[in-house]
């Protein structure tokens, strides 16, 4: 870090006063970074290469130097020293003694070599591959336990057969001496995919694959004998479902690679799947399935996937319910006439036409509910005034008689309502509708916030 600091203040200094970077010259006293500089960056973790790539490229390794920490002006202020020090301090004014000397009396140095254990160096990974000389007889087998080829540290399917085409390339350019460049062809993705079926199918069903090459029958105990497995080409596992004689159905449908339950191949391949679904369904990845390969408790293992990914997690969980408030007292109060315990609130405004030619004004509903029987009576407020609201009512008293007593909304009850509905409710003199409803033995109550 301090290393790429300084260089992109040299490269600010170097604009400012125009010189030119071929005759810049770094010290450092610190001879990780400088074997770090020199040296190949490939062979470290990301933090280091994407630094000293940084530098290699607007450097030449050559112009960082080495200097003793003694003489190193750096030093002075990183471990402290004191003010009186400092002002009498030749090697912070004037640098180090040696720059005033010729390039030949300047510090030489040494580099160690780069230590195995350093925690800055990647860690070196062996993958053991058997190639034959026959491709189309016998495919390389892959030893992937505690290698980079593992599938457990793949996330997808086509990605990891990728990986193992490239290197499927690698060993045939090694032993035929040959060049093969350029993108990864059909061929070379199917050679990789035979390779890994073939080898899961190693590692979980060795005792079937030598019953199958010997002509024996499958015991009974085996998960694979409803099917009637049999040996394939490229030595892979296929089984014999009823559907053998169905020409009109594809041949891999008809006799399906037999995958191993709970592998993590069979893993990749089911997620694959489930991801080409859109995340529909366990029938309809068990379809995509089907057309292809055969797996015993394949439901389960496409219930594992969905029950591992986030997005069908997210999808099948069930929203929280609301629980309801109990009634009020005044809700349970049964009475003879209708409209006796009401409720009042707003809707609109409404823009409405009064007459032809004229400009369409607002207007509010003014709806009134009886909160024994829900029965509706709406009014219509031609204004946002306490004078418009009180016409409303005593039109709809004229009709269903005056209430005993009405519940309404308080003004904070409207925060996410329109303008409009909060200026009627601020307007709305409370005092004054209490007041000329209180001889007809309303009783009003205002909802809290």
């Amino acid at each position: 870090m301090a290393a790429t600091v300084g260089l992109r203040i040299a490269e600010t200094v170097g604009q400012t006063i125009g010189l030119p970077k071929e005759k810049w010259t770094f010290w450092s006293d610190s001879l990780d970074v400088l074997q770090w500089v020199r040296g190949h960056s490939r062979q470290f973790k990301p933090f280091v290469p994407n630094r000293v790539g940084e530098i290699q490229m607007k450097t030449d390794p050559t112009q960082w130097r080495y200097t003793p920490t003694k003489v190193n002006p750096a030093d002075k202020l990183s471990r402290g020293m004191a003010v009186n020090s400092l002002v009498t301090d030749h090697t912070w004014w004037n640098g180090p003694e040696y720059l005033s000397q010729p390039e030949e009396m300047w510090p030489k140095m040494c580099l160690p070599s780069i230590n195995s254990d350093d925690v800055e160096r990647k860690q070196k990974y062996r993958v053991t591959l058997l190639a034959s000389s026959e491709r189309e007889k016998s495919l390389p087998k892959l030893k992937w336990k505690g290698t980079r080829l593992d599938p457990e540290r793949f996330s997808d399917w086509f990605k990891y057969l990728r990986v193992v085409a490239y290197v499927i390339r690698f060993i045939q350019n090694s032993s035929k001496m040959a060049n093969v460049r350029g993108p990864l062809t059909v061929e070379e993705v199917n050679d990789a995919d035979i390779m890994v079926l073939r080898q899961a199918q190693q590692e979980s069903f060795s005792d079937e694959l030598s019953q199958v090459c010997k002509g024996a029958v499958l015991s009974t105990i085996s998960k694979i004998s409803p099917i009637s497995p049999s040996l394939g080409s490229y030595g892979l596992l296929r089984g014999n479902s009823r559907l053998r004689l169905a020409g009109h159905i594809a041949w891999e449908a008809r006799h399906p690679v037999i995958l191993p339950r709970k592998h993590p191949v069979t893993k990749l391949i089911v997620e694959r799947l489930h991801k080409d679904s859109n995340h529909s369904g366990t029938n309809q990845v068990l379809a995509l399935l089907s057309t292809k390969f055969w797996l015993p408790g394949a439901r389960e293992e496409i219930r594992d996937c969905e029950r591992a990914g986030m997005v069908c997690r997210r999808r099948k969980v069930q929203p929280a319910s609301q629980i309801m408030a109990s009634l009020p007292t005044v809700r349970t109060q049964m009475s003879l006439r209708v409209f006796t315990n009401i409720s009042v609130d707003f809707a609109g405004p409404f823009l409405t036409k009064q007459g032809r030619g004229k400009t369409r004004l607002k207007r509010y509903l003014c709806l009134f509910a009886c909160m024994n029987t829900r029965a509706v009576h709406l009014e219509m407020a031609h204004g946002l005034d306490t004078d418009s609201f009180l016409n409303a009512f005593y039109r709809m008293t004229s009709r269903r008689g005056f209430p005993a007593q009405v519940i309404s909304d308080n003004d904070t009850n409207f925060v996410g309502a329109a303008r409009e509905l909060r200026e009627l409710v601020n307007a709305l003199d409370k005092t004054k509708i209490q007041e000329l409803t209180v001889n007809r033995g309303v009783v009003w109550r205002f909802n809290p916030p």
